[in-house]
């Protein structure tokens, strides 16, 4: 698959109407995984991709001959599957053990996460993506631009990178691949198709926060001796300033550091004996610093 340099920019509206994706050669070769492996997909995919200096995008076209029976459900985000989607994952160092995914649904939901040692994959891993969908007569579109910062690699003159997709057809139960990995097969990384195309670009320090950082209030509320229901209750503890750093050197030490404060979080309840509401802290404020170093052999 070949990468063209985007030479005006790229607009991340769903409307693939840049000049790039003109001049980019469409990928069409998926195959069915379920529910009928190895056949063709019932619907066709059409993939395109560009660089610039800044980051690499994704044009993606899904046609549908039955547009209006897209699944499009709300999600919450890292949660794209129960609906129609399109899954990005590359593999940058191109070594077949480290590699990233990128998710989004035709309501626009979107997860990401990381996947290491060829089939394993942790979602907790949070990106700074963008991307843009639009349901269209045709089926539905979707745009994605991934900058360089949050998929890091090495620096080297001219890149290949280990790419593949997946699209899912949720009311058909229909997943098709681009690179085929069948039921029963072992390897995930190792057994993607590859970018070839881009060159001349700089690999930057990666800058953004952790949702590890960000995780749901794990304290108990007061139930006044089980006069008391819960109304409300934070998802997600508020992150006041986040920041993490991360780079590979040439040698393979991956460095990352982390600094980050979230704020208190309160539940708010309502006592059912007295008639009034009150809030009851579940998360206390707190300061998250961490500093890491890894060699990978």
């Amino acid at each position: 698959m070949h990468a063209v340099r985007a030479q005006d920019g790229i607009s991340i509206d769903a409307r693939l109407d840049d000049a790039a994706w003109a001049y980019a050669s469409p990928i069409r070769d998926f195959t069915q995984r379920e529910p009928i492996q190895d056949a063709p997909p019932t619907e066709t995919t059409e993939i395109r991709i560009a660089y610039d200096d800044e980051a690499v995008y994704f044009g993606i076209m899904m046609y549908d001959s039955e547009p209006d029976k897209i699944v499009k459900r709300l999600a919450r985000r890292d949660r794209p599957w129960d609906a129609d989607y399109i899954s990005i994952s590359i593999d940058p160092y191109h070594d077949h053990r480290i590699g990233f995914y990128f998710t989004v649904s035709a309501s626009g939901i979107e997860g990401d996460g990381l996947m290491y040692n060829d089939t394993r994959r942790d979602s907790d891993w949070d990106g700074v993506w963008d991307s843009s969908v639009r349901i269209t007569e045709e089926g539905w579109v979707a745009e994605v631009k991934i900058p360089y910062h949050t998929i890091r690699f090495i620096r080297q003159e001219i890149y290949t990178w280990g790419v593949n997709f997946q699209r899912s057809i949720f009311r058909k139960n229909e997943r098709d691949y681009w690179m085929m990995i069948r039921r029963g097969e072992n390897g995930w990384l190792s057994r993607f198709g590859h970018i070839e195309g881009i060159e001349n670009i700089s690999p930057p320090m990666g800058l953004f926060y952790s949702r590890r950082i960000g995780r749901s209030p794990s304290g108990s509320f007061d139930t006044r001796d089980g006069d008391a229901v819960l109304l409300e209750r934070p998802l997600a503890t508020s992150i006041i300033s986040a920041a993490k750093m991360t780079g590979r050197t040439q040698s393979g030490i991956t460095i990352g550091l982390v600094s980050a404060v979230t704020g208190k979080e309160y539940a708010t309840l309502v006592d059912t004996v007295q008639d009034v509401r009150f809030r009851d802290q579940i998360e206390p404020r707190a300061t998250y610093k961490l500093f890491v170093l890894n060699a990978i052999s």
